[in-house]
């Protein structure tokens, strides 16, 4: 920050005209953006670089390249490369000129002035932080369930599922965990084999934990989150999504499960919201606001999720995002039992491959796994039915859709688009 307020110093007064800035690509979401913005109050970015591949070494990241001055500079351009970027003969560099930059290093609609609304407020979640080992394998859990108790409780109140990124994006690794939740120690103690398990592979690494909480609560994760289990402890499902995915997709969890905190939570167990989440207005919106990870999007309850616009369907409307959105739900479960090419040892394709070949498939219209067209066709269908109950004639550009949403937001919070 001394260096940035040194550079603007003596670009006042005159001695220096330009300078740039490499950093990693998270600079250009959330509260990092904000030293940006300081940049554009006091000049101007005439040159950026939003996401870009620095291979260094056999180390690859992902980083912003931002050039700025005092304001003088009038022309303003945004690079980017098409094809594979580490191949420096085979890879094409564009350049598009543009009116202005957003603080985000976008240009056109800054979707930055979005506002929480109070309607989405309570159905979002980061998931359960054990911050211990109290996971199991399943093989071991299953065993456990009905293993009596002096009090007469069952296991199965404290054995549960455990779900993780890996096991949406991949295959379930069928992790079980111990969830006391918030049981006081005499109450978790009832529970003869799980305790056991507990005080030997959690107590003694959290009995020296820095953190007051965590140290003399050791039986219990580190954050429960009460809000969460509040929220979901009369559904029948929920929906959750990595907090951080290259492709953004929302699947259905079982209602037991224990969401860890690589989730996001959406306390909902309706087709609707299903199709509204999946659809490509909501992700679009998704991308531009939330902040990333080399190339995985981040996906935060408060700035993607409780800033959205949901759409309110007529309901002939809400019957057409239902029916699509259950046929994507099906198109997906179809494709999860083929085997994902080019991968050894008959493994099954998860979302990541599945939405990599999606991709490639939109793109060369070959279909490497029978189902990808279907899935396509799936999208387009859940999409058409998300812009009809907005109002919206489809197809739309980005830009368009994000400017809509953003008008809408601002509307509902009380304010208008600047």
């Amino acid at each position: 920050m001394n260096g940035d307020k040194k550079v603007r110093a003596e670009i006042a007064a005159g001695r220096t005209r330009r300078a740039g800035l490499i950093a990693t690509n998270s600079i250009r979401g959330g509260a990092n953006a904000e030293v940006l913005q300081r940049v554009q109050e006091t000049g101007g970015i005439f040159m950026a670089w939003p996401d870009r591949a620095w291979v260094q070494d056999g180390a690859a990241v992902r980083v912003s390249v931002v050039g700025f001055d005092d304001g003088t500079q009038q022309a303003r351009t945004l690079h980017w490369h098409e094809g594979d970027e580490t191949d420096v003969a085979g890879r094409v560099t564009c350049t598009q000129a543009v009116g202005v930059f957003n603080a985000d290093l976008t240009s056109g609609v800054d979707v930055r002035q979005a506002q929480r609304l109070p309607e989405n407020a309570g159905l979002s979640f980061e998931g359960v932080k054990p911050a211990g080992k109290f996971d199991l394998p399943g093989t071991v859990a299953r065993e456990w369930l009905d293993l009596p108790n002096p009090s007469g409780v069952s296991n199965r109140d404290v054995l549960k599922v455990f779900l993780g990124g890996e096991d949406l994006t991949e295959r379930h690794k069928d992790r079980w965990t111990v969830d006391f939740n918030q049981m006081t120690l005499e109450e978790a103690a009832q529970y003869r084999r799980p305790m056991q398990y507990v005080i030997e592979h959690v107590q003694p690494v959290r009995e020296k934990n820095n953190e007051k909480r965590t140290r003399e609560q050791w039986w219990q994760y580190k954050r429960t989150v009460p809000a969460l289990r509040e929220a979901t402890a009369s559904l029948r499902r929920f929906l959750a999504t990595p907090r951080h995915m290259k492709h953004r997709a929302f699947v259905w969890c079982p209602a037991d499960a224990v969401p860890g905190d690589a989730l996001t939570v959406i306390a909902s167990d309706q087709d609707e919201m299903f199709g509204m989440l999946n659809s490509g207005i909501h992700v679009t919106w998704a991308a531009r606001l939330g902040t990333s990870l080399e190339d995985r999007p981040r996906y935060t309850p408060t700035t993607t999720f409780e800033t959205f616009p949901f759409p309110q369907p007529t309901p002939e409307q809400r019957v057409k995002v239902e029916a699509a959105a259950r046929y994507l739900e099906q198109t997906r479960a179809f494709l999860h039992g083929k085997d994902a090419p080019g991968r050894k040892g008959g493994v099954k394709l998860g979302l990541t491959d599945m939405y990599n070949l999606l991709t490639a498939y939109r793109a060369t219209k070959v279909e490497p796994v029978a189902g990808l067209s279907t899935l396509a066709d799936a999208h387009d269908l859940l999409d058409q039915a998300v812009a009809e109950a907005y109002g919206w004639v489809w197809p739309l550009s980005e830009d368009e859709v994000l400017t809509r949403l953003l008008a809408l937001n601002l509307q509902r919070a009380g304010h208008t688009l600047a």
